[in-house]
C-alpha cells in the first residue's frame, strides 16, 4: 500500500505506470480479483461523500483522485489505469466505482427505468448493424468488427455482473441521498476541463468513459446515454456535461475569425 501512497507526483507517476503494466500482465481471475478487493473492497451500497475521507478507504480515494491531478501524466497515468483495470471485467471494481450507485435511481425524478434483463441493455451497439447506409462502403467492414468487439466484450461484464444483480435486487437502500461517487465526479470533473488538457489525456479520458459504456447495467447506461433523462436539479449526466462542452466550444468558435 505505501507503494502505492507515494506523496511525491513523479514517485506517484511512476508508481502508477507499474501498477498498470502489472494490471496489463495479470492472466489469473484469482488473482485480479484479489488485487481489485485490496485496492476496492468489497463495497457495494451506496457511496456518500463521507466514504471518501475513511482512512479505511485510503488507497481507493488516493487513486481515484489522481484522475483529477493537475499534474497532467500523473492524471493519464492513473485513467490509464482505470482502464486497464476495468478491462479485467472484474465485479467488484464496476460495483464498487459505478453500478451501485445507480440503483436506487434516485437521480431520477419520475418515469422509473423499466426493469430488464442485462442481456438487453447493449443492443444500442447493432445501430450501425441496421443502419448500413451511415457508413461508407469501405468503413462498414471495420464498423462491424468494432460492434462484434463491443457485443463480446458487453457479454462477458453481462455475465459479471448478472449475479449481483440478482443478489442486490431485493436490497435497495431507500433513505440515502443520490451520489454519482467518487469515480464518475472525478471523471466528470475532467470532462468538463476538456478544453484545457493535451489531446493524449482527452484520449484517454474518453477512452475510459467509452468503456464504461459498456457495462450492460441499465441504470448506468441511461446515466451515460439517455439525454432525456429526468434527473434531479444539481444532479450532472454524461450527456448534460456534453451539452455544456458544445455550448461552450461553438461560443469559442464564434471568437476565431474565419472559422
Amino acid at each position: 500500500k505505501s507503494f502505492l501512497l507515494k506523496t511525491s507526483e513523479k514517485a506517484a507517476t511512476r508508481t502508477t505506470m507499474y501498477l498498470r503494466w502489472m494490471v496489463s500482465a495479470l492472466e489469473s481471475k484469482l488473482l485480479a480479483d484479489a488485487l481489485c478487493s485490496i485496492l476496492f473492497s468489497d463495497l457495494d451500497l451506496p457511496e456518500t461523500r463521507e466514504e471518501s475521507q475513511d482512512d479505511t478507504f485510503v488507497l481507493r480515494t488516493t487513486l481515484i483522485r489522481r484522475i483529477d491531478s493537475m499534474n497532467e501524466q500523473l492524471s493519464l497515468q492513473t485513467l490509464l489505469l482505470f482502464d486497464e483495470l476495468l478491462s479485467l471485467h472484474n465485479h467488484r471494481i464496476l460495483v464498487n466505482l459505478v453500478v451501485r450507485n445507480m440503483i436506487p435511481c434516485k437521480h431520477i425524478v419520475e418515469d422509473p427505468l423499466p426493469k430488464k434483463r442485462l442481456n438487453d441493455s447493449f443492443g444500442f451497439t447493432l445501430i450501425f448493424d441496421n443502419n448500413p447506409g451511415a457508413l461508407r462502403n469501405e468503413e462498414i467492414a471495420s464498423q462491424q468488427r468494432y460492434v462484434e468487439d463491443a457485443q463480446q466484450e458487453a457479454v462477458v461484464m453481462m455475465q459479471e455482473l448478472e449475479m449481483w444483480m440478482e443478489a442486490r435486487s431485493e436490497n435497495i437502500v431507500s433513505d440515502w441521498t443520490f451520489y454519482e461517487g467518487l469515480f464518475m465526479e472525478v471523471l466528470l470533473n475532467r470532462l468538463e476541463n476538456m478544453f484545457d488538457q493535451s489531446l493524449e489525456c482527452n484520449i484517454a479520458l474518453t477512452g475510459l468513459i467509452s468503456r464504461l459504456a459498456l457495462c450492460p447495467q441499465p441504470e448506468l447506461h441511461a446515466f451515460l446515454l439517455d439525454r432525456a433523462l429526468p434527473v434531479a436539479d444539481g444532479v450532472r449526466t454524461l450527456p448534460s456535461v456534453m451539452a455544456d462542452l458544445v455550448h461552450r466550444a461553438q461560443t469559442r468558435a464564434l471568437r476565431i475569425p474565419d472559422f
